[in-house]
């Protein structure tokens, strides 16, 4: 018989320094007054800065 553990839960925003930015950037937008051209400029941005980490 076979020892089944359960597996690891990842959380969203663990705590390090790229999520932590990634996540207050994100809880501070006003998606009500954001145009489309605004909503992709911020996602690029949200990109680069996951792709450092």
């Amino acid at each position: 018989m076979k020892n089944i553990s359960t597996p690891l839960q990842l959380h969203i925003f663990d705590v390090d320094d790229y999520t932590l930015k990634i996540k207050e950037t994100l809880l501070s937008l006003d998606l009500n007054t954001m145009t489309p051209m605004d909503a992709l400029w911020k996602l690029n941005e949200l990109v680069k800065i996951a792709g450092k980490k």
